[in-house]
């Protein structure tokens, strides 16, 4: 069975290295708080051009947050304001890059509003500039990093991600995206002479256990972290069957619960311990893990199997 058949705990696609980015919040945060910039104001010292700066932020946060709330999909009115909206406010930033050419929250700003509208070369050059005012940022080098990645620049790419997780450490998402690029171009990384299998595989798993580490209160992460094993060539798979009893104990729906025996049983299959394995595979109960559930029962042997290899 492939690891992949056991998909429902991988809530982030694979081959998306940029599903999860920095939010808004993060880059206010950052220009607010001063992250790579010592001398960044607070909110009650900035000037008249920073706080209609961050006025145009909030206004986009806003706007994208009302069309997002909406269910189903958006009506010929209303992608149509939102079209109208959106050109206002990159005419906004146009204006503020136009009084000040050298503030970089706007480029970045800016450079989220269009990438968010699909705009990803122009999006990329406002990162760029940005980057070029400012290269001590870690959230341009991570967006810059996912440009290049979903373009297939893989090497140029984690320059920029290892750059992310040297000017911010600490924030998990970073290492997370790291892992994730060394998995998607495993093969291209190590046909280009970048990596061996073992050095890779050693450095993908550092990269999921970190994001895990820094937040804990991320399922996604530590789910990722745990389902890492599947993508080693030689995976610990005791150290794999610890991180998904962890990960059990704190298992939020039933759904959750069978989805995780069946990892569990998978692991423990590998380890050829069979009959725990069994035990854990008779947890399932749900129709739409059926089909997994069944395929490892076919990995068990049988009675017969058993008896042979007894003898």
């Amino acid at each position: 069975m492939r690891h992949h058949d056991l998909g429902y705990l991988r809530p982030i696609a694979a081959c998306m290295v940029s599903v999860l980015t920095v939010g808004f919040a993060m880059v206010a945060g950052f220009a607010i708080a001063g992250e790579g910039d010592a001398e960044a104001e607070n909110i009650g010292e900035m000037t008249f051009g920073e706080r209609k700066m961050m006025a145009i932020a909030e206004k986009q946060e806003a706007i994208f947050r009302q069309f997002e709330s909406k269910e189903g999909e958006l009506s010929e009115m209303d992608v149509e304001e939102l079209q109208f909206r959106v050109r206002t406010l990159a005419q906004e930033y146009e204006s503020l890059i136009a009084d000040d050419p050298d503030e970089v929250l706007v480029y970045i700003l800016y450079g989220k509003l269009l990438r968010k509208v699909g705009q990803e070369e122009r999006a990329a050059k406002m990162f760029l500039k940005a980057d070029d005012l400012d290269p001590k940022i870690a959230v341009v080098k991570q967006q810059l990093g996912n440009y290049l990645a979903e373009h297939g620049k893989f090497t140029e790419a984690l320059g920029f991600l290892l750059q992310a997780t040297t000017l911010s450490p600490e924030t998990a998402v970073y290492h997370y995206q790291i892992g994730e690029l060394l998995n998607v171009f495993r093969d291209s990384f190590i046909a280009d002479g970048l990596y061996l299998r073992g050095s890779l595989d050693s450095q993908m798993k550092a990269a999921f256990a970190e994001s895990a580490r820094l937040a804990p209160g991320n399922r996604d992460f530590r789910l990722r972290f745990a389902e890492c094993f599947y993508d080693l060539e030689n995976p610990d798979w005791e150290e794999s069957l610890a991180l998904w009893g962890e990960l059990m104990a704190g298992a939020e729906s039933d759904h959750e619960q069978q989805a995780i025996h069946l990892h569990e049983a998978n692991v423990l299959i590998k380890l050829a311990r069979y009959e725990e394995a069994r035990e854990h595979i008779e947890q399932v109960t749900l129709a739409v893990l059926a089909p997994t559930q069944n395929e490892l029962l076919d990995q068990l042997p049988d009675a017969e199997e058993k008896l042979k290899a007894a003898e």
